[in-house]
C-alpha cells in the first residue's frame, strides 16, 4: 500500500529542485527556482521542502513567497508553517535531519506559456526583535516540488 502511493505521487510530480546551504540559512539568500510547464490546462500543487536538524531554535518557519509569472505579474504570499510539536521534538520524516513537506499553493494553473519564476525567503525574527534573524541554524535545504493534481 505505501509502495502505491508513494509511486502515484511520482507519477504526478513534473518538478523538483533543492538548493542546499550550510547548515545556516541567511535572511538575505532567496532562493529561486525556474519552471517552463507543458500544460496550461492542468491544475498543480507547489509544495515547498524543508531539510533542517534538532538545532533549528524555533517551532515554526516564516516564508515569503513569490511567484513571478511569464508576463512579469507576481504574486507574494507571507506563509507560516509549524516545525515543532509543543514539547519541542521537531516534526518532519527522518530521526536527526528531518524533511517537512510544506504546502506553498494548490490548484495552481499554469495558463502563461513560458518560464515561471518562484522565490522562497525566510522572514524569521526574534519576539520582540526588529531586526530579523540573520542566520537561520539548522536549516540544511529548501526545495521546491510541483506536482499535477491527479484526475478526478
Amino acid at each position: 500500500m505505501i509502495v502505491c502511493s508513494s509511486c502515484q505521487r511520482n507519477d504526478q510530480l513534473v518538478y523538483t529542485n533543492y538548493q542546499e546551504t550550510t547548515g545556516y540559512w541567511h535572511k538575505d539568500s532567496i532562493q529561486e527556482f525556474h519552471f517552463s510547464p507543458n500544460d496550461t490546462l492542468g491544475t498543480y500543487n507547489l509544495i515547498v521542502y524543508t531539510r533542517n536538524d534538532q538545532s533549528y531554535p524555533f517551532n515554526n518557519l516564516l516564508l515569503i513567497t513569490k511567484m513571478e509569472f511569464p508576463s512579469g505579474r507576481i504574486i507574494a504570499d507571507t506563509l507560516e508553517y509549524n516545525m515543532a510539536y509543543p514539547d519541542g521534538r521537531m516534526l518532519g520524516q527522518g530521526n536527526n535531519m528531518k524533511e517537512n513537506r510544506l504546502l506553498f499553493k494548490e490548484n495552481v494553473t499554469f495558463f502563461e506559456e513560458g518560464n515561471y519564476r518562484f522565490s522562497i525567503q525566510h522572514a524569521m525574527r526574534k519576539s520582540e526583535e526588529i531586526e530579523g534573524v540573520k542566520k537561520l541554524k539548522g536549516v540544511y535545504s529548501i526545495g521546491l516540488e510541483i506536482e499535477r493534481n491527479s484526475p478526478e
